[in-house]
């Protein structure tokens, strides 16, 4: 499951399945909200994708579930890789990967897609730091997935 600006929506099916040829897709409306300085994890949508008159930008979830194509016809599918080309999609369009979902995200590339401003903010004031794990050490890569091409 992601979360991409609407404005992607023909592109972000075909990449889809270029990467995971599974089908049916679910799709649905998500509207993500203008919180001003009070925004959470995800940023507030840009000032020219907002819809006229509203305090939000139209996105849409897509989400695969199910087994590739490729791994039916018993070919060779790179669940890495693919993974990965689709979280630097997400990046570079806008949008927001669901955290119940594999993530193969850096801590560096994770905080480039989420805002963690007033997280942050909020760790500090309330002597978080040390005491309980941030976000990323709960969802991110299980150890050994991303030595070889990355680091933390």
């Amino acid at each position: 499951d992601a979360i991409f600006p609407i404005e992607e929506m023909s592109n972000s099916i075909d990449l889809f399945h270029k990467w995971f040829d599974i089908y049916p897709l679910l799709l649905f409306p998500v509207a993500v909200f203008d919180h001003g300085k009070h925004n959470g994890l995800y940023r507030n949508p840009p000032k020219d994708k907002m819809l006229k008159g509203k305090d939000y930008a139209m996105y849409f979830n897509l989400g695969a579930y199910g087994v590739p194509a490729p791994v039916h016809q018993k070919k060779e599918w790179d669940a890495k890789k693919n993974c990965i080309e689709m979280e630097d999609y997400l990046r570079k369009c806008g949008g927001y990967q669901l955290l119940y979902t594999d993530l193969f995200h850096t801590r560096q590339e994770f905080r480039q897609m989420f805002d963690h401003t007033l997280y942050d903010r909020m760790r500090e004031k309330y002597n978080c730091i040390g005491a309980f794990p941030e976000i990323y050490d709960k969802v991110k890569p299980e150890k050994g997935l991303l030595e070889d091409e990355k680091t933390d």
